[in-house]
């Protein structure tokens, strides 16, 4: 007995945080799975392509700039999410 605890107790409380780990686990894959499902619906989708692909062309400036530490994350985030740059 190494610190008061019966083995009994000790056993138990390991196979409650497996089984708890166990659980969180598979709720885990469980989301992973639906949104590669979903992920997967959309890049069969030429439009989402295409809007995705202008989206990266023209942000990617915006990109290169932050990346450079010319503006800071604020600054990047308002354009990237500037509704003219939405919009194109």
């Amino acid at each position: 007995m190494a610190g008061g605890f019966d083995s009994s107790f000790e056993k138990r409380m390991l196979v409650e945080s497996a089984s708890m780990i166990d659980d969180v686990l598979i709720t885990y894959m469980g989301i992973l799975d639906t949104q590669q499902k979903k992920l997967i619906t959309e890049i069969k989708k030429p439009f989402i392509l295409l809007r995705e692909g202008v989206r990266l062309i023209v942000t990617s400036p915006i990109s290169l700039i932050y990346w450079s530490g010319l503006i800071k994350y604020r600054t990047y985030d308002s354009l990237s999410n500037n509704i003219f740059v939405n919009f194109m």
